[in-house]
Protein backbone atom coordinates (compact mmCIF):
# COMPACT_ATOMS: atom_id res chain seq x y z
CA UNK A 1 0.00 0.00 0.00
CA UNK A 2 1.15 3.29 -0.81
CA UNK A 3 1.30 6.88 1.03
CA UNK A 4 -2.03 7.62 -0.85
CA UNK A 5 -3.56 5.20 1.02
CA UNK A 6 -4.75 3.18 -2.27
CA UNK A 7 -3.65 -0.93 -2.92
CA UNK A 8 -3.79 -3.01 -5.49
CA UNK A 9 -6.73 -5.78 -5.90
CA UNK A 10 -6.03 -9.70 -6.52
CA UNK A 11 -9.10 -11.77 -7.57
CA UNK A 12 -8.75 -15.40 -7.32
CA UNK A 13 -11.10 -17.33 -9.34
CA UNK A 14 -11.50 -20.69 -8.28
CA UNK A 15 -12.21 -24.03 -10.24
CA UNK A 16 -10.53 -22.58 -13.75
CA UNK A 17 -8.73 -24.38 -16.19
CA UNK A 18 -6.84 -24.02 -19.65
CA UNK A 19 -9.00 -24.76 -21.97
CA UNK A 20 -7.81 -25.80 -25.80
CA UNK A 21 -8.76 -24.77 -28.97
CA UNK A 22 -7.46 -24.36 -32.49
CA UNK A 23 -8.00 -23.74 -36.22
CA UNK A 24 -5.46 -24.26 -38.86
CA UNK A 25 -2.82 -22.46 -37.85
CA UNK A 26 -2.80 -21.56 -34.42
CA UNK A 27 -3.81 -23.79 -31.10
CA UNK A 28 -5.05 -21.96 -28.04
CA UNK A 29 -4.93 -22.24 -24.23
CA UNK A 30 -7.64 -19.94 -22.53
CA UNK A 31 -8.45 -19.88 -18.97
CA UNK A 32 -12.03 -21.59 -18.73
CA UNK A 33 -14.39 -22.96 -16.37
CA UNK A 34 -15.32 -27.14 -17.30
CA UNK A 35 -18.82 -25.61 -18.63
CA UNK A 36 -17.35 -23.04 -21.52
CA UNK A 37 -14.26 -21.51 -22.59
CA UNK A 38 -13.71 -17.66 -21.31
CA UNK A 39 -11.83 -15.32 -22.65
CA UNK A 40 -9.40 -12.95 -20.25
CA UNK A 41 -11.00 -9.91 -21.81
CA UNK A 42 -14.51 -11.53 -20.54
CA UNK A 43 -13.46 -12.08 -17.54
CA UNK A 44 -11.97 -8.73 -16.72
CA UNK A 45 -15.08 -7.50 -17.93
CA UNK A 46 -17.47 -9.45 -15.27
CA UNK A 47 -14.50 -8.64 -12.73
CA UNK A 48 -14.83 -4.71 -13.00
CA UNK A 49 -18.90 -5.03 -13.62
CA UNK A 50 -19.00 -6.87 -10.27
CA UNK A 51 -16.36 -4.65 -8.40
CA UNK A 52 -18.83 -1.87 -9.45
CA UNK A 53 -21.70 -3.12 -7.48
CA UNK A 54 -19.17 -3.84 -4.45
CA UNK A 55 -18.84 -0.15 -4.54
CA UNK A 56 -22.12 0.03 -4.60
CA UNK A 57 -23.39 0.69 -8.71
CA UNK A 58 -26.66 -0.60 -10.01
CA UNK A 59 -27.02 -1.69 -13.33
CA UNK A 60 -27.37 1.48 -16.16
CA UNK A 61 -30.05 0.11 -17.80
CA UNK A 62 -31.98 2.30 -20.48
CA UNK A 63 -35.50 3.29 -20.94
CA UNK A 64 -35.94 1.40 -24.25
CA UNK A 65 -35.76 -2.54 -24.08
CA UNK A 66 -34.15 -2.36 -27.56
CA UNK A 67 -31.25 -0.50 -26.36
CA UNK A 68 -30.27 -2.68 -23.72
CA UNK A 69 -30.73 -5.50 -26.18
CA UNK A 70 -28.45 -3.59 -28.63
CA UNK A 71 -25.49 -3.05 -25.68
CA UNK A 72 -26.28 -6.53 -24.19
CA UNK A 73 -25.26 -7.88 -27.80
CA UNK A 74 -22.64 -5.37 -28.44
CA UNK A 75 -24.04 -4.19 -31.24
CA UNK A 76 -24.53 -1.17 -29.89
CA UNK A 77 -21.35 0.17 -27.62
CA UNK A 78 -22.63 0.84 -23.84
CA UNK A 79 -21.87 4.15 -21.83
CA UNK A 80 -21.56 2.36 -18.59
CA UNK A 81 -19.38 -1.18 -17.53
CA UNK A 82 -22.58 -1.25 -15.35
CA UNK A 83 -24.95 -1.87 -18.45
CA UNK A 84 -26.30 -5.45 -18.45
CA UNK A 85 -24.33 -7.25 -20.80
CA UNK A 86 -23.27 -11.21 -22.31
CA UNK A 87 -20.18 -11.76 -20.81
CA UNK A 88 -19.23 -13.40 -23.88
CA UNK A 89 -18.83 -9.67 -25.22
CA UNK A 90 -15.60 -8.65 -25.34
CA UNK A 91 -16.23 -5.15 -25.76
CA UNK A 92 -17.85 -4.66 -22.88
CA UNK A 93 -14.09 -4.34 -20.80
CA UNK A 94 -14.10 -0.85 -20.06
CA UNK A 95 -14.57 1.99 -17.34
CA UNK A 96 -16.49 4.54 -18.57
CA UNK A 97 -16.24 8.55 -17.74
CA UNK A 98 -20.11 7.76 -16.72
CA UNK A 99 -18.91 4.78 -14.25
CA UNK A 100 -16.46 7.09 -12.85
CA UNK A 101 -18.65 10.31 -12.22
CA UNK A 102 -21.03 7.21 -10.50
CA UNK A 103 -18.61 6.35 -7.86
CA UNK A 104 -17.57 10.08 -7.19
CA UNK A 105 -21.06 11.46 -6.28
CA UNK A 106 -21.52 8.14 -3.73
CA UNK A 107 -17.52 8.74 -2.56
CA UNK A 108 -16.66 12.37 -3.23
CA UNK A 109 -13.36 13.18 -4.68
CA UNK A 110 -11.55 12.71 -2.27
CA UNK A 111 -12.96 8.94 -1.91
CA UNK A 112 -11.45 6.92 0.70
CA UNK A 113 -8.81 9.60 1.45
CA UNK A 114 -9.53 12.14 4.23
CA UNK A 115 -10.96 15.63 2.51
CA UNK A 116 -8.17 18.21 2.28
CA UNK A 117 -8.62 20.77 4.20
CA UNK A 118 -10.24 23.95 3.02
CA UNK A 119 -8.08 26.92 3.51
CA UNK A 120 -9.79 29.84 5.42
CA UNK A 121 -10.12 33.37 4.41
CA UNK A 122 -12.51 34.99 6.33
CA UNK A 123 -11.41 34.28 10.44
CA UNK A 124 -14.47 36.46 11.12
CA UNK A 125 -17.86 38.13 9.52
CA UNK A 126 -20.91 38.93 11.68
CA UNK A 127 -22.97 41.87 12.09
CA UNK A 128 -22.45 43.99 15.19
CA UNK A 129 -26.24 43.57 15.88
CA UNK A 130 -28.50 41.14 14.53
CA UNK A 131 -31.91 43.38 14.93
CA UNK A 132 -31.66 47.11 14.40
CA UNK A 133 -34.70 48.66 15.85
CA UNK A 134 -35.97 52.05 13.28
CA UNK A 135 -34.81 55.20 15.00
CA UNK A 136 -37.89 57.80 15.92
CA UNK A 137 -35.23 60.47 14.18
CA UNK A 138 -31.89 61.14 12.65
CA UNK A 139 -30.26 57.71 12.61
CA UNK A 140 -28.25 54.73 13.57
CA UNK A 141 -25.63 52.85 11.84
CA UNK A 142 -25.86 49.05 11.43
CA UNK A 143 -22.71 47.18 10.80
CA UNK A 144 -21.24 44.20 9.77
CA UNK A 145 -17.79 43.81 10.85
CA UNK A 146 -14.89 40.84 9.33
CA UNK A 147 -11.36 39.81 9.88
CA UNK A 148 -9.31 38.23 7.03
CA UNK A 149 -7.00 35.16 7.62
CA UNK A 150 -3.51 36.19 8.59
CA UNK A 151 -2.39 34.09 5.93
CA UNK A 152 -4.23 35.19 3.16
CA UNK A 153 -4.20 39.17 3.89
CA UNK A 154 -2.79 41.34 0.99
CA UNK A 155 -2.20 44.75 1.73
CA UNK A 156 -3.76 47.10 -0.85
CA UNK A 157 -6.18 44.55 -2.22
CA UNK A 158 -9.87 45.41 -1.03
CA UNK A 159 -12.69 43.38 0.23
CA UNK A 160 -16.14 43.78 -1.57
CA UNK A 161 -19.22 44.22 0.67
CA UNK A 162 -22.43 43.45 -0.58
CA UNK A 163 -25.99 43.82 0.87
CA UNK A 164 -29.37 42.44 -0.51
CA UNK A 165 -32.30 44.57 0.93
CA UNK A 166 -35.72 43.21 1.53
CA UNK A 167 -36.86 44.42 -2.23
CA UNK A 168 -33.72 42.86 -3.19
CA UNK A 169 -31.62 45.94 -4.20
CA UNK A 170 -28.48 45.40 -4.45
CA UNK A 171 -25.53 47.88 -3.09
CA UNK A 172 -21.89 46.72 -3.22
CA UNK A 173 -18.99 48.36 -1.61
CA UNK A 174 -14.78 48.06 -1.54
CA UNK A 175 -13.18 48.63 1.71
CA UNK A 176 -9.77 48.31 2.07
CA UNK A 177 -9.00 46.13 5.87
CA UNK A 178 -6.36 47.50 8.36
CA UNK A 179 -2.99 46.00 8.71
CA UNK A 180 -4.43 43.61 10.72
CA UNK A 181 -6.99 42.57 7.78
CA UNK A 182 -9.64 43.73 9.98
CA UNK A 183 -12.45 45.36 8.25
CA UNK A 184 -15.79 47.02 8.88
CA UNK A 185 -19.19 48.04 6.51
CA UNK A 186 -21.67 50.34 7.85
CA UNK A 187 -25.13 51.13 6.55
CA UNK A 188 -27.01 54.27 7.79
CA UNK A 189 -30.36 53.13 9.17
CA UNK A 190 -33.46 55.89 8.81
CA UNK A 191 -36.82 55.85 9.84
CA UNK A 192 -37.11 55.85 5.72
CA UNK A 193 -35.66 52.70 6.03
CA UNK A 194 -37.32 49.54 4.74
CA UNK A 195 -37.64 46.88 7.44
CA UNK A 196 -37.07 43.68 7.16
CA UNK A 197 -34.12 40.75 6.34
CA UNK A 198 -30.50 42.24 5.47
CA UNK A 199 -28.77 39.80 3.90
CA UNK A 200 -24.48 40.54 3.76
CA UNK A 201 -22.15 38.43 2.17
CA UNK A 202 -18.02 39.35 1.42
CA UNK A 203 -15.57 38.51 -1.58
CA UNK A 204 -11.61 38.54 -0.82
CA UNK A 205 -9.92 37.50 -3.92
CA UNK A 206 -12.89 36.28 -5.44
CA UNK A 207 -13.35 33.91 -2.28
CA UNK A 208 -17.06 34.49 -1.09
CA UNK A 209 -17.60 34.85 2.73
CA UNK A 210 -20.47 32.80 4.57
CA UNK A 211 -23.57 34.53 3.76
CA UNK A 212 -25.58 36.71 7.45
CA UNK A 213 -27.85 38.85 8.12
CA UNK A 214 -29.46 41.40 10.54
CA UNK A 215 -32.96 42.96 10.73
CA UNK A 216 -34.42 46.20 10.70
CA UNK A 217 -37.33 46.12 13.23
CA UNK A 218 -40.17 48.80 13.64
CA UNK A 219 -40.80 49.84 17.05
CA UNK A 220 -44.06 47.77 18.75
CA UNK A 221 -45.58 47.59 21.91
CA UNK A 222 -48.48 45.45 23.64
CA UNK A 223 -49.33 44.07 20.22
CA UNK A 224 -51.81 41.08 20.37
CA UNK A 225 -50.79 38.23 18.65
CA UNK A 226 -52.98 36.90 15.88
CA UNK A 227 -51.06 33.93 15.63
CA UNK A 228 -51.77 30.72 17.76
CA UNK A 229 -49.82 30.23 20.70
CA UNK A 230 -49.65 26.09 18.65
CA UNK A 231 -47.99 27.62 15.65
CA UNK A 232 -45.29 29.69 17.73
CA UNK A 233 -44.73 26.60 19.35
CA UNK A 234 -43.71 24.63 16.44
CA UNK A 235 -42.02 26.81 14.79
CA UNK A 236 -39.68 27.32 17.68
CA UNK A 237 -39.09 23.78 17.77
CA UNK A 238 -38.53 24.24 14.03
CA UNK A 239 -35.69 26.82 14.29
CA UNK A 240 -34.30 24.29 16.87
CA UNK A 241 -33.91 21.84 14.22
CA UNK A 242 -36.46 19.47 16.41
CA UNK A 243 -38.89 18.91 13.80
CA UNK A 244 -38.84 18.93 10.25
CA UNK A 245 -39.17 21.74 6.94
CA UNK A 246 -42.73 19.98 6.24
CA UNK A 247 -44.51 21.05 10.03
CA UNK A 248 -43.23 24.21 9.19
CA UNK A 249 -45.18 23.85 5.79
CA UNK A 250 -48.37 22.87 7.64
CA UNK A 251 -48.04 25.80 10.26
CA UNK A 252 -48.39 28.07 7.58
CA UNK A 253 -50.79 26.52 5.37
CA UNK A 254 -53.03 27.05 8.62
CA UNK A 255 -52.00 30.84 8.63
CA UNK A 256 -53.60 30.56 4.67
CA UNK A 257 -56.43 29.02 5.86
CA UNK A 258 -57.10 30.90 8.70
CA UNK A 259 -56.68 34.52 6.41
CA UNK A 260 -54.15 35.56 8.93
CA UNK A 261 -51.46 35.04 5.83
CA UNK A 262 -52.46 35.97 1.93
CA UNK A 263 -49.52 34.09 -0.22
CA UNK A 264 -48.97 36.46 -2.92
CA UNK A 265 -48.23 34.69 -6.40
CA UNK A 266 -44.57 33.44 -7.28
CA UNK A 267 -41.95 35.37 -9.61
CA UNK A 268 -41.12 32.08 -11.08
CA UNK A 269 -44.19 29.42 -12.21
CA UNK A 270 -42.20 27.09 -13.98
CA UNK A 271 -40.66 24.50 -11.36
CA UNK A 272 -44.19 23.38 -9.91
CA UNK A 273 -46.63 23.52 -12.34
CA UNK A 274 -49.38 20.97 -10.34
CA UNK A 275 -51.48 22.42 -7.67
CA UNK A 276 -51.38 21.64 -4.60
CA UNK A 277 -47.32 20.71 -4.84
CA UNK A 278 -45.32 20.85 -1.24
CA UNK A 279 -41.52 22.06 -1.73
CA UNK A 280 -39.41 23.71 0.74
CA UNK A 281 -35.60 24.93 0.54
CA UNK A 282 -35.41 27.68 3.26
CA UNK A 283 -32.32 29.75 3.60
CA UNK A 284 -30.50 29.04 6.94
CA UNK A 285 -31.06 32.78 8.01
CA UNK A 286 -34.43 32.29 8.02
CA UNK A 287 -34.14 30.08 11.47
CA UNK A 288 -32.61 33.00 13.06
CA UNK A 289 -35.61 35.48 12.10
CA UNK A 290 -38.39 32.93 13.50
CA UNK A 291 -36.16 33.08 16.56
CA UNK A 292 -36.52 36.54 16.63
CA UNK A 293 -39.99 36.26 16.15
CA UNK A 294 -40.88 34.05 19.21
CA UNK A 295 -38.87 35.72 21.45
CA UNK A 296 -40.63 38.97 20.81
CA UNK A 297 -37.84 40.92 18.98
CA UNK A 298 -40.27 41.56 15.65
CA UNK A 299 -43.92 41.66 15.46
CA UNK A 300 -45.92 39.27 14.20
CA UNK A 301 -46.50 41.21 10.77
CA UNK A 302 -42.98 41.35 9.88
CA UNK A 303 -42.38 37.56 10.43
CA UNK A 304 -45.68 36.87 8.41
CA UNK A 305 -44.10 39.62 5.40
CA UNK A 306 -40.88 37.43 5.99
CA UNK A 307 -42.90 34.15 5.53
CA UNK A 308 -44.77 35.98 2.14
CA UNK A 309 -41.58 37.22 0.85
CA UNK A 310 -40.26 33.36 0.77
CA UNK A 311 -43.56 32.31 -0.74
CA UNK A 312 -42.95 35.24 -3.49
CA UNK A 313 -39.58 34.24 -4.12
CA UNK A 314 -40.02 30.62 -4.56
CA UNK A 315 -38.32 29.11 -1.15
CA UNK A 316 -41.35 27.61 0.20
CA UNK A 317 -44.17 26.36 -2.64
CA UNK A 318 -47.07 25.13 -1.28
Amino acid sequence: MSNTGRSDITIYYTAIELCKTEDKKWVYFDPCYKDYTRLMQQLKSVIKHEFGHALGLGHYVADSFDVNVAWARGSVSSPSIMAVFTHQNINRNFITPQDVSAVISIYGDAGFLPKPLEEKVFEYFQPSSFVVGLPKGGFVLASVDGLLSKDKYVSGVPVEVTIKDPNDSITTKKIFPNSKGIFSYQTMISDKTTTGIYIVFAKFRDVKSPEVSFYVSSKFENEQSKIPQWIKNSIKWWAEDKISDLDLVLGIQHLIREGILNPPTREDQTSFENSGKIAVKIPKFVKQTSIWWTEGIISDDEFIAGIQYMIKKGFIVI
